[in-house]
């Protein structure tokens, strides 16, 4: 989780205050610094690190929600240095730097999210996906029901319809590696060969 990675910094003699506080509490690493000792942002910025994912559709992020009531949601490419000074919440990291004032934050949280916008299969009960090698199995869907495979593009790769018991093998041999949507009437999944 981003609190357990993610370092908090703040004015020397507060992390006392910030470790009783309900939210910033969740924070592992919370450092103490001197507000002259703090590096100015360019400086933050030629040290962040870019962390490569595993899973470039899937990452992390800050959502920030205002007093006004608006959010501000932000992708994050790499863990964010989270400080504060004098009356502003610094946000900094791999090309983002951000300041809001302190007065007007509500709350912050962490997020994974899908840069697909798809959910995982495991939030649907009745449609089953499997793979047999190169092979996509799908059950569990009504005989009449027609599957499409796309690319993340919204290209057309593939169509078939649903046999009578319910299930579809459908060969992906053709496809490159990758992650593909399937759709199944007005539900979208994602998968990856």
């Amino acid at each position: 989780a981003i609190y357990d990675t993610a370092i908090l910094q703040v004015p020397k003699g507060s992390k006392e205050n910030f470790q009783n506080h309900f939210e910033f509490k969740k924070f592992t690493h919370i450092v103490e610094i001197d507000p002259d000792d703090y590096p100015s942002p360019e400086q933050l910025q030629r040290d962040a690190e870019v962390v490569p994912q595993d899973d470039p559709t899937v990452g992390t992020a800050m959502t920030i929600l205002m007093k006004d009531g608006t959010e501000q949601t932000i992708r994050l490419v790499s863990e964010p240095v989270i400080s504060f000074s004098g009356t502003d919440l610094n946000i900094t990291g791999h090309e983002l730097n951000l300041s809001l004032p302190l007065a007007d934050v509500v709350r912050y949280t962490f997020e994974t999210y899908d840069a697909t916008g798809i959910d995982d299969v495991k939030n649907n009960k009745h449609v089953h996906i499997d793979f047999e090698g190169e092979v996509l199995i799908v059950s569990g869907l009504s005989e009449v029901e027609t599957i499409a495979v796309y690319d993340l593009q919204g290209k057309l790769l593939s169509r078939a319809t649903v046999g009578n018991d319910g299930r579809l093998k459908l060969s992906l041999h053709s496809l490159p590696t990758g992650v593909y949507v399937m759709k199944v009437g007005q539900t979208s999944y994602k998968i990856k060969k």
